[in-house]
C-alpha cells in the first residue's frame, strides 16, 4: 500500500490515506481514502487499478472550504524561520514551517519545541 500511496501522491493526489479492515468472511483488506481535484479523478483511477489488487471503486463529491494561505519569513534573535500565515474571516492563525524550524534547530543546536514557539509567539505578536 505504501507504493501505491506514493504513486498516488506523485499522480497529484491531495491527500491519501488507508486503513486495514476485515471483508466479508473476516478477510483482510485496506479501505483506501483519496482526495483529489475533479479534473485528476480519472488519472488517479488509473493508478489505483495499476498499483492494487482493488477492483472498484466509490466516488463522491464534496465541498471544501480552505483558509486563504501565505509563507512570511520571521526573524528571531538566532535566525530566520519560515510561517503560515492562515486567514478566513476575522480569524488569523500562524503554523511554522517544519522543515525551517528543524533546520534552524540542527543549525543552532536549540530545541525544536523551542523554535516552534518563539517562531508562532512572534508571528502572533507582530501580526505579520
Amino acid at each position: 500500500m505504501g507504493f501505491a500511496q506514493e504513486k498516488l501522491f506523485a499522480a497529484s493526489a491531495l491527500n491519501v490515506q488507508f486503513d486495514q479492515k476485515k471483508k466479508k468472511k473476516c478477510r483482510p483488506a485496506y479501505l483506501l481514502r483519496i482526495i483529489c481535484s475533479a479534473d485528476k479523478v480519472s488519472a488517479l483511477e488509473k493508478v489505483l487499478f495499476e498499483n492494487t489488487s482493488s477492483i472498484g471503486c466509490r466516488k463522491y463529491v464534496v465541498e471544501r472550504t480552505v483558509m486563504t494561505r501565505e509563507n512570511i519569513l520571521v526573524q528571531l534573535d538566532y535566525g530566520q524561520v519560515s510561517v503560515k500565515k492562515c486567514c478566513y474571516l476575522d480569524l488569523v492563525r500562524f503554523y511554522p514551517e517544519f522543515e525551517s524550524v528543524r533546520q534552524l534547530a540542527l543549525q543552532t543546536g536549540l530545541s525544536f519545541r523551542k523554535i516552534f514557539d518563539d517562531a508562532k509567539l512572534k508571528a502572533e505578536e507582530n501580526k505579520c
